[in-house]
């Protein structure tokens, strides 16, 4: 085989090794922390504030219409 081959099959083994390796771990439980549902209107406020983390409700823009 060429060094490219060679180089294929040790990856495609190195991954049925780990695929061998999940299905005899069993099952996993992923907890994904999200933050609560907002409203459009306060989602645009915190991105034109500045955030929502970072002391937004002090700071204000000034737009000249």
């Amino acid at each position: 085989m060429s060094k490219r081959e060679d180089e294929l099959r040790r990856q495609l083994d190195e991954a049925e090794a780990r695929i061998a390796a999940l299905e005899r771990g069993g099952a996993h439980v992923v907890v994904v922390n999200t933050p609560p549902a907002r409203n459009a209107l306060q989602t645009i406020s915190d991105w034109w504030h500045g955030g929502s983390t970072q002391g937004a409700r002090t700071r204000h823009m000034r737009v000249n219409y």
